[in-house]
C-alpha cells in the first residue's frame, strides 16, 4: 500500500511531466502560427505582383492542418494536467495553526438546525 505522501509525490511528479508536454506542446503551436504568418505575408506579396503562389497557398494548407492539430493536442494535455492537479490535496501537520475563521465554520456546521 502506497502512504498518502508517497501518492501525492507521485501525482505531483506527473503533474510536472504533463506540464512539460502541455508547453511543449504550446510552444510547437505558436512556431508553426509564425511560419503560417510568414507564408502569409510571401502569399500577399506574390498576388500584389500578380504572380503565381499556388505552392504556398499549399504549404500555407498543410500548416494550417498542423496548426489545428498540435492546438488540439495542447488542450488535451492542459484538460489531462488540470484534472490530475484537481486530485491532489494539501496534506496538513497536526501542528499546523487552525485560523479562528475555521473553528468558528466547523462549529456552526455541526450544529443541527431545527
Amino acid at each position: 500500500m502506497i502512504g498518502p505522501f508517497i501518492s501525492v509525490i507521485l501525482c505531483r511528479r506527473e503533474l510536472r511531466s504533463g506540464l512539460h508536454l502541455f508547453f511543449k506542446a504550446q510552444f510547437e503551436a505558436e512556431k508553426i502560427k509564425k511560419e503560417i504568418n510568414a507564408i502569409q505575408k510571401q502569399i500577399t506579396q506574390k498576388k500584389k505582383a500578380k504572380e503565381d503562389a499556388d505552392d504556398l497557398l499549399k504549404e500555407k494548407v498543410k500548416l494550417d492542418k498542423d496548426f489545428v492539430e498540435m492546438s488540439k493536442k495542447a488542450t488535451d494535455k492542459e484538460k489531462e494536467m488540470t484534472t490530475k492537479a484537481a486530485t491532489i490535496g494539501n496534506i496538513v501537520d497536526k501542528d499546523c495553526h487552525v485560523s479562528t475563521t475555521e473553528v468558528s465554520a466547523q462549529a456552526l456546521s455541526r450544529r443541527d438546525f431545527k
